[in-house]
């Protein structure tokens, strides 16, 4: 089929193959393989859809079924044999699988997938990747970077976890990681948490080795204070506790970043944050609702323009024609009874 459209090349060759590519279900010939040969051939352009690289890596894949009863398969061909069999794919579309949306996703679907149905020895995609650069095949330095990068890309937060694998599989030394310190500080402000979690790892190695500068760092922490998951804010938490502990001149750059966890949705967060100010001295004795509200900027002072507590809260009409209510109560520590600018009826409560 390939050869008799390479033959003919009508003007709608790459619209069918982007077509074939993108459609939900095909019969006959795969339509990465058609669409791989084509391009060989030079009847089409690389084309620029999606599903051109996610759907590499499984039509890539080389297997072939046992003899039994049982539905299990061997693995043939290797993914790096498959790629060297096929070495124009080294040049750009391995590098795609870093920059393509849900790339990472298959990659991570099917490399899970196939250890339940083959036998024997099975080389992943993230152990073929890092073989072929051991060869020379590919870029080392280009690998690490690319999946660094790959997690500052527009991608769902859920679907970028291959990356910190194949981060894993290279290993990289703690020179190649100083090199690119200021990559992994700025994987603590992604929204993946795979992401931030390499982050975390390897910024804390490298301040353990005296490679990072420790202002650098924390000033680097402050996105990860606000992070959804309690588990990315209390590692920060403990990372800025060791700085504060071990630089004292740094105490109150860290002070700081601490208290942006005042911020956080969750209260027992805040209350770590607290916890770990009030163990090195900072903020003792002060109310945990009024470094909250101090953290929000909520109210400096009752009635001001940014006081949500004050005479510019927003107010609403209570249920079943109860007293109305601040709109921002539920997150404003500050009480009714606090609360300097709330409006009171005759009898104490709120209009």
């Amino acid at each position: 089929m390939a050869g008799v459209l390479n033959n003919r090349r009508p003007g709608w060759l790459a619209d069918f193959v982007n077509g074939n590519l993108t459609a939900e279900y095909f019969t006959g010939v795969g339509p990465w393989p058609l669409a791989r040969k084509l391009v060989r051939l030079g009847a089409i352009q690389r084309p620029d859809v999606a599903q051109y690289t996610t759907l590499m890596p499984r039509a890539m894949w080389r297997t072939e079924p046992l003899p039994g009863p049982e539905d299990r398969w061997q693995q043939v061909t290797t993914p790096a044999q498959a790629l060297l069999d096929d070495p124009g794919l080294l040049a750009e579309e391995i590098w795609r699988l870093f920059t393509v949306p849900d790339a990472a996703k298959a990659l991570a679907e099917f490399e899970a997938e196939s250890g339940e149905w083959i036998e024997g020895p099975v080389q992943t995609w993230s152990q073929a990747l890092v073989q072929l650069s051991e060869q020379g095949y590919l870029d080392r330095d280009r690998l690490i970077d690319a999946c660094l990068d790959a997690f500052t890309m527009d991608f769902a937060p859920n679907r970028v976890a291959w990356y910190a694998i194949m981060h894993r599989r290279l290993d990289p030394s703690l020179d190649e990681m100083a090199a690119r310190a200021a990559k992994y500080l700025t994987l603590l402000g992604v929204t993946a948490k795979p992401g931030v979690t390499l982050g975390q790892r390897v910024t804390a190695r490298l301040d353990d080795a005296g490679m990072l500068d420790a202002g650098r760092l924390l000033e680097a922490s402050r996105p990860a204070q606000l992070f959804p998951q309690k588990s990315v804010v209390i590692a920060q938490l403990k990372l800025v506790g060791t700085i504060m502990k071990r630089d004292a001149a740094a105490g109150p750059q860290a002070a700081a970043v601490a208290a942006v966890a005042f911020g956080h949705e969750r209260q027992d967060v805040q209350e770590a944050a607290l916890t770990l100010l009030g163990r090195h001295g900072v903020l003792a004795g002060a109310p945990l609702g009024e470094m909250r509200l101090a953290r929000r900027g909520a109210v400096a002072e009752p009635g001001s323009r940014g006081c949500r507590a004050g005479s510019g809260a927003r107010w609403k009409r209570g249920a079943r024609g109860g007293p109305r209510r601040c709109r921002d109560a539920d997150r404003c520590p500050a009480s009714r009874r606090r609360c300097q600018a709330a409006p009171r009826a005759r009898r104490g409560k709120a209009r």
